[in-house]
């Protein structure tokens, strides 16, 4: 779904368990969805659910909140 820029999606639990194992694993995770789809004109921020859960936690990220691209991450 994306409205004013901001695209939410649901992802299922396996997002959740076939991501952990760190800190490095867990980022790459999320901004691997997060910078590939601000890479369009049309979203700005990408808020993540899994199972419908709006404030699941994954590792160190609290999902509580929209994720911005972070072109940082790409550079390392």
């Amino acid at each position: 779904d994306i409205q004013d820029k901001l695209c939410t999606i649901d992802l299922s639990e396996e997002f959740i368990t076939e991501n952990t194992g760190g800190s490095a694993k867990e980022t790459t995770a999320i901004y691997s969805i997060v910078n590939t789809l601000c890479q369009s004109d049309k979203i700005d921020k990408v808020k993540i659910n899994v199972e419908g859960n709006t404030e699941a936690e994954f590792g160190e990220f609290l999902l509580d909140e929209p994720f911005e691209e972070n072109k940082e991450i790409v550079l390392k």
